[in-house]
Protein backbone atom coordinates (compact mmCIF):
# COMPACT_ATOMS: atom_id res chain seq x y z
CA UNK A 1 0.00 0.00 0.00
CA UNK A 2 1.22 3.54 -0.76
CA UNK A 3 1.27 5.02 2.76
CA UNK A 4 1.84 8.54 1.43
CA UNK A 5 -1.40 8.41 -0.58
CA UNK A 6 -3.29 6.84 2.32
CA UNK A 7 -2.05 9.51 4.72
CA UNK A 8 -3.02 12.28 2.32
CA UNK A 9 -6.49 10.77 1.97
CA UNK A 10 -6.91 10.49 5.73
CA UNK A 11 -5.79 14.10 6.12
CA UNK A 12 -8.63 15.27 3.87
CA UNK A 13 -11.09 13.29 5.98
CA UNK A 14 -9.71 14.78 9.20
CA UNK A 15 -9.97 18.34 7.90
CA UNK A 16 -13.49 17.79 6.56
CA UNK A 17 -14.59 16.58 10.00
CA UNK A 18 -13.73 19.88 11.66
CA UNK A 19 -16.75 22.04 12.39
CA UNK A 20 -16.78 25.43 10.59
CA UNK A 21 -16.96 27.23 13.94
CA UNK A 22 -13.54 25.83 14.82
CA UNK A 23 -11.96 27.49 11.80
CA UNK A 24 -11.97 30.92 13.46
CA UNK A 25 -8.86 31.76 15.45
CA UNK A 26 -9.36 32.22 19.17
CA UNK A 27 -9.12 35.71 20.65
CA UNK A 28 -5.86 35.05 22.49
CA UNK A 29 -4.07 34.40 19.19
CA UNK A 30 -5.12 37.79 17.84
CA UNK A 31 -4.00 39.46 21.07
CA UNK A 32 -0.66 37.63 20.92
CA UNK A 33 -0.01 38.54 17.30
CA UNK A 34 -0.78 42.18 18.04
CA UNK A 35 1.67 42.06 20.95
CA UNK A 36 4.47 40.73 18.72
CA UNK A 37 3.84 43.52 16.21
CA UNK A 38 3.87 46.14 18.97
CA UNK A 39 7.03 44.80 20.60
CA UNK A 40 8.88 44.86 17.28
CA UNK A 41 7.71 48.38 16.40
CA UNK A 42 9.86 50.28 18.89
CA UNK A 43 13.56 49.59 19.58
CA UNK A 44 13.07 50.97 23.08
CA UNK A 45 10.78 48.05 23.96
CA UNK A 46 12.13 45.27 26.21
CA UNK A 47 11.27 41.75 25.04
CA UNK A 48 13.20 39.31 27.19
CA UNK A 49 13.04 35.58 27.87
CA UNK A 50 13.55 34.70 31.52
CA UNK A 51 13.10 36.57 34.77
CA UNK A 52 13.27 40.29 35.40
CA UNK A 53 16.48 39.88 37.40
CA UNK A 54 18.32 39.11 34.15
CA UNK A 55 17.54 42.61 32.88
CA UNK A 56 17.96 44.52 36.10
CA UNK A 57 14.23 44.70 36.80
CA UNK A 58 14.55 43.96 40.54
CA UNK A 59 13.95 40.24 40.24
CA UNK A 60 10.19 40.39 40.04
CA UNK A 61 8.09 37.80 38.22
CA UNK A 62 6.93 37.64 34.61
CA UNK A 63 5.36 40.85 33.35
CA UNK A 64 3.83 42.07 30.08
CA UNK A 65 2.77 45.61 29.17
CA UNK A 66 -0.24 45.09 26.91
CA UNK A 67 -0.39 48.76 25.94
CA UNK A 68 1.73 51.89 25.94
CA UNK A 69 5.09 52.78 24.45
CA UNK A 70 7.74 51.76 25.19
CA UNK A 71 6.67 48.38 26.52
CA UNK A 72 8.26 45.65 28.60
CA UNK A 73 7.64 41.93 28.16
CA UNK A 74 9.46 39.54 30.50
CA UNK A 75 8.32 35.95 30.22
CA UNK A 76 9.05 32.28 29.72
CA UNK A 77 7.01 29.96 27.53
CA UNK A 78 4.42 28.85 30.08
CA UNK A 79 4.14 32.20 31.89
CA UNK A 80 3.53 33.91 28.55
CA UNK A 81 0.74 31.47 27.73
CA UNK A 82 -0.84 32.00 31.15
CA UNK A 83 -0.63 35.80 30.96
CA UNK A 84 -1.96 35.73 27.40
CA UNK A 85 -5.02 33.66 28.35
CA UNK A 86 -5.68 35.70 31.49
CA UNK A 87 -5.44 39.02 29.66
CA UNK A 88 -7.46 37.92 26.62
CA UNK A 89 -10.40 36.50 28.56
CA UNK A 90 -10.30 38.62 31.72
CA UNK A 91 -9.38 35.77 34.06
CA UNK A 92 -8.13 36.55 37.54
CA UNK A 93 -5.41 34.31 38.98
CA UNK A 94 -8.11 32.70 41.12
CA UNK A 95 -10.29 31.99 38.08
CA UNK A 96 -7.36 30.65 36.10
CA UNK A 97 -6.31 28.38 38.96
CA UNK A 98 -9.84 27.02 39.19
CA UNK A 99 -9.75 26.15 35.48
CA UNK A 100 -6.25 24.62 35.39
CA UNK A 101 -5.45 23.67 38.97
CA UNK A 102 -2.49 26.07 39.06
CA UNK A 103 -2.05 29.84 39.21
CA UNK A 104 0.92 29.57 36.82
CA UNK A 105 1.22 26.12 35.20
CA UNK A 106 4.57 24.91 33.92
CA UNK A 107 4.86 23.58 30.38
CA UNK A 108 4.72 20.04 31.77
CA UNK A 109 1.50 20.83 33.63
CA UNK A 110 -0.02 22.31 30.48
CA UNK A 111 0.91 19.04 28.74
CA UNK A 112 -0.71 16.93 31.45
CA UNK A 113 -3.81 19.14 31.59
CA UNK A 114 -4.33 18.74 27.85
CA UNK A 115 -4.16 14.96 28.11
CA UNK A 116 -6.53 15.04 31.09
CA UNK A 117 -8.98 17.38 29.34
CA UNK A 118 -8.56 19.94 32.11
CA UNK A 119 -9.19 23.37 30.57
CA UNK A 120 -8.49 21.92 27.11
CA UNK A 121 -9.93 19.57 24.54
CA UNK A 122 -7.31 16.93 23.82
CA UNK A 123 -6.52 16.70 20.09
CA UNK A 124 -5.13 13.52 18.57
CA UNK A 125 -2.29 15.16 16.65
CA UNK A 126 -1.15 18.02 14.41
CA UNK A 127 -3.70 17.12 11.71
CA UNK A 128 -6.42 18.45 14.01
CA UNK A 129 -4.72 21.76 14.90
CA UNK A 130 -6.39 25.09 14.23
CA UNK A 131 -5.17 28.67 14.84
CA UNK A 132 -5.24 29.43 18.57
CA UNK A 133 -4.65 25.83 19.66
CA UNK A 134 -1.94 24.93 22.16
CA UNK A 135 1.07 22.64 21.74
CA UNK A 136 2.72 21.62 25.01
CA UNK A 137 5.93 19.59 25.17
CA UNK A 138 6.92 17.77 28.36
CA UNK A 139 10.63 17.08 28.89
CA UNK A 140 11.95 14.12 30.91
CA UNK A 141 12.31 14.69 34.65
CA UNK A 142 15.56 16.21 35.87
CA UNK A 143 16.04 18.77 33.11
CA UNK A 144 16.38 22.48 33.87
CA UNK A 145 13.10 23.20 32.05
CA UNK A 146 9.91 21.12 32.33
CA UNK A 147 9.13 21.58 28.64
CA UNK A 148 7.83 24.14 26.18
CA UNK A 149 4.41 25.66 25.40
CA UNK A 150 3.32 27.26 22.12
CA UNK A 151 0.21 28.75 20.52
CA UNK A 152 -0.63 27.75 16.94
CA UNK A 153 -0.73 30.59 14.40
CA UNK A 154 -1.23 28.45 11.28
CA UNK A 155 -0.68 24.93 10.00
CA UNK A 156 0.72 24.15 6.56
CA UNK A 157 -0.72 21.17 4.61
CA UNK A 158 0.54 17.66 5.32
CA UNK A 159 3.69 16.75 3.43
CA UNK A 160 5.09 13.26 2.77
CA UNK A 161 8.40 12.28 4.35
CA UNK A 162 10.11 12.53 0.96
CA UNK A 163 9.57 16.32 0.91
CA UNK A 164 11.77 16.86 3.96
CA UNK A 165 15.51 17.39 3.55
CA UNK A 166 16.24 17.35 7.28
CA UNK A 167 19.49 15.55 8.00
CA UNK A 168 18.25 13.18 10.69
CA UNK A 169 16.04 11.31 8.20
CA UNK A 170 19.17 9.70 6.78
CA UNK A 171 19.42 7.75 10.02
CA UNK A 172 16.20 5.82 9.70
CA UNK A 173 12.96 6.37 11.65
CA UNK A 174 10.84 4.23 9.29
CA UNK A 175 7.73 5.01 11.36
CA UNK A 176 7.70 8.57 9.97
CA UNK A 177 5.31 8.97 7.04
CA UNK A 178 5.08 12.76 6.81
CA UNK A 179 5.00 16.04 8.65
CA UNK A 180 3.27 19.36 9.30
CA UNK A 181 5.02 22.72 9.46
CA UNK A 182 3.33 24.73 12.20
CA UNK A 183 3.78 28.46 12.67
CA UNK A 184 3.81 29.08 16.42
CA UNK A 185 3.63 32.01 18.83
CA UNK A 186 5.70 31.58 21.98
CA UNK A 187 8.25 32.95 24.40
CA UNK A 188 11.60 31.29 23.91
CA UNK A 189 15.30 31.72 24.55
CA UNK A 190 16.00 30.72 20.93
CA UNK A 191 14.19 31.19 17.65
CA UNK A 192 12.47 28.73 15.31
CA UNK A 193 14.55 29.10 12.16
CA UNK A 194 15.62 32.07 10.00
CA UNK A 195 12.09 33.39 9.36
CA UNK A 196 11.38 33.78 13.08
CA UNK A 197 10.59 37.31 14.27
CA UNK A 198 13.41 36.86 16.85
CA UNK A 199 16.03 35.72 14.34
CA UNK A 200 18.20 38.78 14.99
CA UNK A 201 17.33 39.09 18.69
CA UNK A 202 18.34 37.22 21.86
CA UNK A 203 14.90 35.73 22.49
CA UNK A 204 11.59 36.67 24.04
CA UNK A 205 8.08 36.62 22.55
CA UNK A 206 7.85 35.97 18.83
CA UNK A 207 6.58 33.87 15.95
CA UNK A 208 8.41 31.13 14.04
CA UNK A 209 7.96 27.71 12.41
CA UNK A 210 8.38 24.28 14.04
CA UNK A 211 7.93 20.88 12.34
CA UNK A 212 5.88 17.97 13.69
CA UNK A 213 6.32 14.50 12.23
CA UNK A 214 3.59 11.87 12.10
CA UNK A 215 3.25 8.17 11.37
CA UNK A 216 0.36 5.82 10.71
CA UNK A 217 -3.09 7.36 11.33
CA UNK A 218 -1.39 10.74 11.83
CA UNK A 219 -0.13 9.76 15.27
CA UNK A 220 2.69 12.17 16.27
CA UNK A 221 6.15 10.61 16.28
CA UNK A 222 8.25 13.64 17.23
CA UNK A 223 9.29 17.13 16.26
CA UNK A 224 12.11 19.44 15.22
CA UNK A 225 12.50 22.92 16.70
CA UNK A 226 12.62 24.45 13.22
CA UNK A 227 12.48 23.44 9.55
CA UNK A 228 16.21 23.91 8.87
CA UNK A 229 18.03 20.78 7.71
CA UNK A 230 20.28 20.52 10.77
CA UNK A 231 17.50 20.91 13.35
CA UNK A 232 17.59 18.02 15.83
CA UNK A 233 14.77 15.49 15.87
CA UNK A 234 13.11 14.70 19.20
CA UNK A 235 11.43 11.34 18.89
CA UNK A 236 8.68 10.77 21.44
CA UNK A 237 9.75 7.13 21.67
CA UNK A 238 13.48 7.73 22.11
CA UNK A 239 14.02 11.21 23.55
CA UNK A 240 11.28 11.17 26.16
CA UNK A 241 10.05 14.57 24.94
CA UNK A 242 6.27 14.13 24.88
CA UNK A 243 3.94 16.34 22.84
CA UNK A 244 0.28 17.17 23.54
CA UNK A 245 -2.07 19.13 21.28
CA UNK A 246 -5.00 20.94 22.85
CA UNK A 247 -7.78 23.48 22.29
CA UNK A 248 -8.49 25.92 25.12
CA UNK A 249 -12.05 25.67 26.38
CA UNK A 250 -13.39 29.21 26.72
Amino acid sequence: MNWNLRAASLCCVAIAAVAPSQLAAQLHLTVGEQLVTALNSNPANVNHYGTDSATGQNGTSAHIDWSGSPRTAISECSTFLTLLLEHSYGYSQTTFKARTGHASPTAAIYHDNILAGKGFTNLSGPAMLMPGDTIAIKYPAGQESTGHAMTVVSVAPWQPRSKSTQTFLGGGYPEILGYYDVTVLDSSASFHGPTDTRANKPGGIGIGVARFYVGLNFAPTGYTWSTVDASAYYSQANSGNLVAFGRWIQ
